[in-house]
């Protein structure tokens, strides 16, 4: 099952919070796929001609038996990142990355 309902924000001083509430991906049984894709993404318009930074930071959890494997491709800023969970080991852990 794939999911993607809902897209919330708040900005407290120069922070801008973008939320993607209940983004998921679940690959539960045989009735389910047994390989998925979730795709987030957002443009931030920027009319300063002076340089411009941004931080990213990418919360989440996965969850996954040790019958499973479970590969994350991240592009955050223009920048390729892969987070693996490898087969043989149970996973219940929270997934920061910032860039």
């Amino acid at each position: 099952m794939l999911t993607s309902e809902k897209l919330s924000g708040t900005k407290i001083g120069s922070v801008i919070s973008i939320l993607f509430d209940g983004a998921r991906v679940e690959l539960q049984n045989q009735g389910t796929p047994q390989a998925a894709t979730w795709v987030g993404t957002f443009r931030i318009p920027v009319s300063s001609s002076k340089a411009v930074t941004y931080i990213q930071h990418l919360r989440g959890f996965v969850g996954k038996d040790a019958d499973s494997r479970v590969l994350l491709v991240l592009d955050l800023g223009g920048k390729s990142h892969v987070v693996e969970y490898p087969f043989g080991k149970k996973i219940r852990s929270g997934l920061i990355n910032s860039t």
